[in-house]
């Protein structure tokens, strides 16, 4: 009697057990599944209350909020798996689930995560990039703006940015709120009524590059935080003077100017590349062309100075190739190799070259052509129909041969130049000059990135003084 109670206590003990932990995972999993359709905001709140400091910083007005922009998730948007995450909730973005895009910095979050966030935060959660500052709030009235319809989530990615995305004169109520001199540019003068993705774009080392998609199509956009505009105006007015030309196609540009937090930006036409290395024939001759075509009535040099990488190029005009050249060129190379390494010896022997390199130019007719300036592998691709594209530029107008002074890293072939002559024949001690032009890059990658650079840079200048027994 006694074993047939403990079987049946068992029994039901066993019963309770399997039916406590059924109603347990059933929960859970039915709570997963709430969670992904619309997370809680009880455990937002209180995520967020953990990490408020002790001085607890005042959030956003939700007119505020609202008018950030928004976007469905793209995986192919997103470079890494850890940008794919929300870093509030640590829960994987979904695709075409709704993210709030944060200005400036372009962290993403889960809609619901960061305004709940941003209720008693006015900074990124990420960097602490304050949100005010960043969109250049001083005082925002609820009144100001008309909140949006209510809508469900199949619309929210279109409906939901309306306050930030309205065209025209309908914006202007939102220009106080965004400072992005970018987008506000896209959303006008580009035509744009949406900005749908921005990607970045890989391959710089100098400024971060993304790509904007809008329904008005591309935009390429460059920006860096330290530099100011003077960079970027090089660069736009350089590919505006090639683009003018119509031989060659680079990229046209749009706008540059200044970020209200410090450093610059530029906007230039976005250029769906094919494969990345160029027909070497058509690109010699459209190089050429642009030489052929790009004249200058004030001498050699441009409109501004620029940079070749990061080194400023000094471009005052001259009427003297030789003497620009010597001084602006390799002079101010030489200068900067003595002040920055102490090499009084490539200093001075390159000082003895630019005094009496005058005969490698005898009997040759120099004209100011309009030059991309930086032409190595790196800034020469071909569009989607094969045409090849320089990128990039370093722009001034100077000697047509300056051109090849990036040909060490560049993989000009035979059917290059054969291409190039027939439009822009060779002139007298071309061979002769070539490593002349050589010198200067091969000074400024010393000056930019080390020694490695120097034995060649020395080797060029002790041929030279043998050859002109200097």
């Amino acid at each position: 009697m006694g074993s047939g109670m403990n079987l049946i206590t068992t029994v039901i003990g066993f019963g309770m057990s399997a039916t406590f932990i059924v109603f347990v995972c059933t929960r859970i999993i039915c709570g997963r599944l709430r969670g992904g359709e619309s997370r809680p905001m009880f455990e937002i709140e209180s995520r967020i209350d953990v990490e408020q400091p002790e001085h607890q910083a005042s959030g956003l007005e939700q007119v505020v909020v609202s008018a950030i922009p928004t976007m469905k998730f793209d995986h192919k948007a997103f470079s890494s798996l850890e940008d794919a995450q929300c870093s509030i909730c640590l829960g994987e973005y979904q695709e075409k689930e709704v993210l709030r895009i944060m200005p400036k910095c372009g962290h993403s979050f889960h809609l619901s995560c960061i305004d709940t966030w941003l209720r008693k935060q006015s900074t990124c959660p990420v960097c602490r990039l304050p949100l005010k500052e960043s969109l250049g709030i001083k005082h925002v009235r609820s009144a100001t703006f008309s909140m949006p319809r209510s809508f469900d989530d199949s619309e929210v990615s279109t409906e939901h940015s309306q306050l930030w995305l309205l065209p025209g004169s309908e914006r202007s109520a939102v220009a106080v709120v965004s400072e992005d001199p970018v987008r506000e540019w896209i959303l006008s003068e580009g035509n744009a009524t949406q900005i749908t993705r921005i990607s970045p774009v890989g391959g710089g080392c100098i400024n971060r590059a993304s790509h904007y998609d809008t329904d008005a199509g591309s935009f390429f956009v460059k920006t860096n935080r330290s530099i100011g505009p003077s960079m970027f105006e090089g660069e736009a007015l350089g590919l505006g003077a090639m683009f003018e030309t119509g031989t060659i196609r680079v990229p046209k540009p749009f706008k540059f100017g200044p970020l209200p937090t410090g450093g610059s930006y530029i906007i230039m036409e976005f250029i769906e590349f094919g494969s990345r290395r160029s027909n070497q024939s058509v690109l010699g001759r459209k190089l050429a062309e642009m030489h052929k075509a790009g004249k200058s009535d004030k001498g050699f040099g441009f409109e501004v100075n620029n940079t070749v990488g990061s080194t400023p190029q000094i471009n005052t005009w001259s009427s003297d190739w030789i003497q620009f050249y010597g001084e602006h060129r390799l002079g101010y190379q030489l200068q900067l190799a003595l002040d920055q390494y102490g090499d009084s010896t490539i200093y001075e022997k390159g000082q003895r070259l630019v005094k009496s390199m005058g005969p490698l130019f005898d009997n040759v007719v120099i004209e100011p052509c309009l030059l991309h300036g930086d032409l190595w592998s790196g800034n020469i691709s071909s569009d989607k129909n094969g045409e090849p594209v320089i990128l990039d530029p370093a722009c001034y107008y100077g000697h047509s041969e300056a051109e090849f002074g990036m040909s060490w890293c560049a993989c000009f072939g035979g059917s290059f130049y054969s291409s190039y002559f027939e439009v822009m024949p060779k002139q007298p001690g071309f061979e002769k000059r070539k490593d002349l032009y050589l010198l200067y890059h091969y000074l400024n990658h010393y000056n930019l990135f080390g020694s490695g650079y120097r034995s060649s840079a020395m080797s060029i200048i002790d041929d030279y003084l043998r050859m002109l027994k200097a």
